[in-house]
């Protein structure tokens, strides 16, 4: 009877340990699951957060382009009226070329 108690308490004793093991076993791998998941989120936080950052940049650049000064430009082709322009160059053309009512071969 005592043998019987003795390996009864063996055997109560080692499946508590086995218990034990197998639950320290599925604590460890439910930690290693979590931090993996946590590491994922991680990192898809701080890809967000840069597309984000991208988006404002890109969105600052397009509001804070520089943009040409038009009315300089305007004064500029105001005060040359009558002057050459890009395809007749620096000297312009000659007053008998703008000249159309002459007599030419195709209008006799």
């Amino acid at each position: 009877m005592v043998l019987a108690t003795s390996t009864a308490v063996l055997i109560g004793s080692a499946l508590a340990a086995g218990g034990a093991v197998y639950s320290g076993e599925q604590q460890r791998s439910a930690a290693k699951k979590s931090l993996a998941f946590q590491k994922q989120e991680a990192a898809a936080a701080t890809a967000r957060a840069l597309d984000q950052k991208r988006k404002e940049e890109e969105k600052f650049r397009r509001l804070n382009q520089k943009k040409p000064d038009l009315s300089a430009a305007m004064e500029t082709a105001q005060e040359r009226l009558g002057s050459p322009t890009l395809l007749t160059g620096p000297g312009g053309t000659g007053q008998n070329v703008n000249n159309m009512s002459r007599n030419t071969l195709l209008g006799m």
